[in-house]
């Protein structure tokens, strides 16, 4: 075969792989999932240099290293004095009336509209619902989501477990690796979220 069409090739999975891969879906998880089982985390290092191989110390590591990095250091008044004076240079492009308009309460149509446009094949997240769920049960569903948006919205606060999510651990490079900074987390949120 010439380097043309192996070319070729290489550029149609690799569309192929962008189409799937860039969706979670459960398509994608099934060609993924096997590799999540084969590769799990066998053993992390701790910063003193032991190596730990038990589930406990391993999630301790982990939760340390990804609190610490994602985690925001508290604002010193300094801080916020500057932020206040570098913000109020910025000029409001957003009129009262278009703020209005994006912050009025959502419409069932709206909620409506974002479900039906949803992928059906989204993996599950921690409560197991898919949006499939709530596009055949919709004339049930309807009013008590959009009221649950809405509150979200007034109360700026969401019920925790409707935020909670499943966080799996992809390695970037060895999966074999014992260094926590070579596995990547992402998090599949509900689909109510």
């Amino acid at each position: 075969m010439d380097q043309s069409r192996v070319d070729f090739i290489n550029k149609e999975r690799a569309s192929e792989w962008i189409n799937v891969g860039d969706r979670v879906t459960k398509q994608f998880f099934n060609i993924v999932q096997p590799r999540f089982r084969r590769l799990p985390i066998q053993a992390l290092r701790e910063e003193d240099g032991r190596i730990l191989t038990d589930e406990v110390g391993m999630r301790r590591i982990a939760t340390k290293y990804y609190r610490k990095l994602l985690t925001t250091e508290l604002l010193t008044d300094e801080v916020l004095a500057a932020r206040q004076e570098i913000w109020g240079q910025v000029k409001k492009i957003v009129s009262d009336s278009v703020n209005s308009e994006i912050t009025a309460q959502i419409t069932e149509i709206e909620v409506h509209d974002v479900v039906q446009y949803m992928p059906k094949s989204c993996f599950l997240g921690e409560d197991g619902f898919t949006i499939t769920f709530f596009q055949t049960y919709w004339d049930i569903l309807a009013t008590p989501l959009c009221m649950t948006c809405n509150s979200i919205f007034q109360s700026s606060e969401m019920p925790q477990d409707m935020a909670t999510g499943l966080i799996y651990m992809i390695p970037k490079g060895n999966a074999q690796s014992v260094e926590i900074e070579q596995w990547r987390p992402i998090t599949l949120l509900n689909t109510v979220y």
